[in-house]
């Protein structure tokens, strides 16, 4: 290698390891706020998944719904949603 690409690959190699070292204070920052949130009684399981959703794309968005709507769809198929009051008031209905 010669002295004009050794130097590049070190600064590549600096400028990595320079954002690895934010991602981790930022990963550090996110870890406080959860544990911030979680004190405060909130379920932090949902906020991860409520962040997951605000930065899905319209098109993510559009196909998580529709992956959604056929889960939704299955289950009532194979009768999972009796334990839920909507499902328990369909089956009292389908029982009357």
């Amino acid at each position: 290698m010669t002295t004009g690409h050794n130097s590049q690959l070190k600064s590549i190699v600096e400028r990595v390891v320079q954002l690895e070292e934010e991602k981790k204070e930022r990963g550090d920052s996110i870890k406080e706020i959860m544990e911030e949130a979680k004190s405060n009684g909130h379920d932090v399981k949902a906020i991860k998944a409520l962040v997951k959703i605000s930065m899905e794309t319209a098109d993510q968005r559009a196909k998580r719904l529709t992956y959604e709507e056929i889960l939704e769809t299955y289950k009532s198929a194979l009768g999972m949603l009796y334990d839920l009051p909507l499902g328990q008031a369909a089956t009292e209905r389908a029982v009357a």
